[in-house]
C-alpha cells in the first residue's frame, strides 16, 4: 500500500483532474427560446419576483426556491384582485 502522504497526494491529484475536467451544463444545448418568448404588442408587461425560499412544513429542514411572475398592473393596485 501507499504511505499516508502518498495516498493523500494521489487523492488531491485525482480531485484536481476531475474538477478541472468538469464543465458547467449548457442549458441552451437542448432548449432554445422561440419567437413567442419575445415581447409582443397587446400582452401586459410583468416582472419576475423572487427568489422566495419558505421553509417546508411537510418536510422540515427542506426548502424550495420559488419565483412569481407578476403583471405590472397588479403591482400598482393596493387591494388584491378578487
Amino acid at each position: 500500500m501507499f504511505a499516508g502522504g502518498m495516498t493523500r497526494a494521489l487523492i488531491c491529484i485525482l480531485t484536481l483532474v476531475i474538477t478541472v475536467g468538469a464543465q458547467a451544463p449548457d442549458p441552451d444545448k437542448f432548449y432554445r427560446l422561440g419567437l413567442d418568448s419575445l415581447e409582443q404588442d397587446g400582452v401586459p408587461k410583468a416582472e419576475l419576483r423572487g427568489p422566495f425560499m419558505p421553509p417546508s412544513k411537510v418536510f422540515p429542514g427542506t426548502q424550495h426556491t420559488y419565483f412569481i411572475y407578476v403583471r405590472r398592473s397588479t403591482i400598482r393596485r393596493r387591494r388584491p384582485a378578487s
